[in-house]
């Protein structure tokens, strides 16, 4: 084997490696952050009420 392809088949190992590392370590961060108990809370306002207005605004501009 020549110097050249030594060093490209180990340049592949190192970026298949890096890469299975790398989608292990983002797959175990994704499982911790879907199993933590953190809840987030949301306010929504009534729609209805933008909803009505807009709707005056339409009768009105035709």
């Amino acid at each position: 084997m020549t110097y050249k392809i030594k060093s490209l088949l180990y340049f592949c190992a190192f970026l298949i490696s890096s890469t299975i590392y790398y989608g292990v370590e983002q797959y175990e961060e994704f499982q911790q952050q879907i199993l933590n108990e953190e809840v987030a809370e949301t306010q929504f306002a009534d729609s209805l009420e933008n909803n009505d207005s807009s709707e005056e605004s339409l009768k009105t501009s035709k």
